[in-house]
């Protein structure tokens, strides 16, 4: 019979020392599995301690357990810190007659002791993972105080200083910031700034286009200013979370005077789309999409025409997308062929409601609330499956890409069915009779007093009926108002 060899398992967390220190280990445990005549593979990888999931190189040990009858780490925490995982492996352990050598003893699970010892040694490992949490939490903390960049991704116009671990100014790209800034000053939104940024070829650090919301965060980011802004998460045991702003961490690229403007800018913009948006709110709003390049078409309001007379009006203005065709419309035009399509709807509405009234939909309801069970019992036996397969791999009986594969088939098939179960309880919802002639009564009486009812309410019905209005015009090669195309307007139901 086959010897079988020996498993060095080497785990260093993104927070160690890293490559060094791995290697490190790796020649330690290499000097013990020699001293001990043992022939052995190599698994060797950098990453998080708390979840299986994620630990590629001991999921491929897993798989190929028949062939070791040891397994050779630096010490039990670098298998896992999780009570949950340390658990599974050890019982795949003790089931496939696996000892743990490390370089201070040999632990053999199948004795009680020995595997009350691990038990302990877990424990002790998982209350020193949520330590080290807590370190690394108020290790954040206090270099943000100290002015340190521990926000994340470093902004536009800067580079991190690795030996100081502060901002310093990118010198290539200190123009672009100063240029977005001053185009702010000017009163330019940042859908503007986005645009003239993207003609001129500009690109973000991940070479993605500009848009609107980048160029908001830009602005609003305190970095430009000399701050260091931390902010964490909220906690999910209610612990209050910390803030630290420390002014002067680093070189300011933008003065604080300049900075403040901008935000007094940002605001009142802010302020006037609401105003503006209360004032003048067509039911129309976020429903309409240009067809060309799928962007939503952006609303404009006016307060007087081209004679110059006090006349409110709302527009949808030409699409914004750079080469894109299509040309504003009025927002009047877009509401009649609504009107129309509503008023159409309304017809086949009252032909359904007639229907209605000489059915009886006892048969089918019981037909649906059977399949209903047949689908949840096959639930359940996928579900079956699913345990079946991660015991298979454990076992080693299969490797990682067969049950990944085979896993990602059993949970398709899981969705699908529970995706029917949901069609079905709605035609169930359907075959009630009273809920489904009030309904088709409740949107016709919508349909009737569409035009007087508050446009807010309007809209939000409109959305449940409508899932967009796709509208396509195509601009005019000429300037004669005679050369614009007729409107083409499809709406889409939900």
């Amino acid at each position: 019979m086959r010897q079988k060899k020996s498993a060095i398992y080497l785990r260093k967390s993104r927070s160690d020392e890293g490559i060094e220190a791995l290697r490190k280990h790796k020649e330690m445990l290499i000097r013990l599995a020699d001293s001990k005549g043992l022939h052995y593979d190599i698994y060797e990888e950098i990453g998080s301690s708390i979840s299986l999931d994620v630990r590629d190189e001991l999921n491929r040990l897993f798989a190929n357990i028949d062939q070791y009858e040891n397994v050779i780490v630096m010490d039990i925490d670098r298998l896992s810190r999780s009570l949950a995982d340390m658990e599974q492996i050890k019982n795949l352990f003790i089931d496939k007659e696996i000892k743990i050598i490390t370089p201070s003893q040999v632990i053999d699970l199948s004795v009680d002791s020995q595997e009350l010892m691990v038990d302990f040694q877990s424990v002790i490992a998982n209350a020193e993972y949520k330590q080290i949490k807590k370190r690394m939490r108020r290790g954040r903390i206090e270099g943000a105080r100290a002015g340190n960049w521990v926000a994340g991704i470093t902004p536009l116009g800067y580079n991190i200083d690795k030996k100081s671990k502060k901002l310093v100014p990118n010198k290539d790209e200190l123009p672009l910031v100063r240029e977005i800034f001053r185009m702010a000053l000017t009163n330019q939104t940042p859908a503007d700034i986005a645009d003239h940024l993207n003609k001129r070829g500009y690109k973000t650090r991940k070479g993605n286009k500009f848009t609107a919301y980048a160029i908001q965060t830009i602005l609003s980011n305190m970095a430009y200013i000399g701050y260091v802004v931390y902010r964490e998460n909220p906690d999910i045991k209610g612990r209050k979370p910390e803030e630290v702003v420390t002014p002067n961490a680093h070189t300011a690229i933008i003065s604080e005077l300049d900075y403040l403007e901008v935000q007094k800018l940002l605001k009142a913009r802010r302020t006037n789309h609401g105003r503006n948006s209360a004032l003048y709110r067509t039911y129309l709003q976020g429903l309409v999409f240009c067809a060309e390049c799928g962007r939503q078409m952006t609303i404009q309001f006016t307060s007087a025409d081209k004679d110059g007379r006090n006349v409110d009006s709302i527009n949808f203005q030409a699409c914004r997308t750079e080469g894109c065709k299509t040309q504003g419309i009025s927002c009047k035009e877009v509401e009649e062929a609504v009107r129309a399509e509503l008023y159409s709807l309304k017809s086949k509405v009252f032909h359904q409601f007639q229907q209605l009234k000489g059915q009886d939909n006892r048969g089918k309801e019981v037909e649906y609330s059977t399949l209903i069970a047949k689908h949840q019992s096959e639930i359940k036996r996928g579900e079956g499956k699913l345990d079946n397969l991660l015991d298979l791999q454990l076992d080693g009986a299969i490797d990682k890409d067969t049950y990944s594969k085979k896993k990602a088939e059993i949970q398709y098939d899981i969705q699908e069915l529970r995706q029917e179960i949901k069609r079905l309880e709605l035609s169930i919802q359907k075959l009630d009779k009273d809920s489904q002639s009030n309904m088709l009564l409740h949107t016709m009486r919508m349909i009737d007093k569409i035009d007087i009812m508050d446009k807010e309410e309007a809209n939000r019905w409109l959305k449940t009926i409508i899932a967009r209005i796709e509208y396509s015009r195509p601009k005019p090669n000429s300037l004669r108002r005679s050369a614009k195309g007729e409107p083409v307007i499809n709406i889409i139901a939900m």
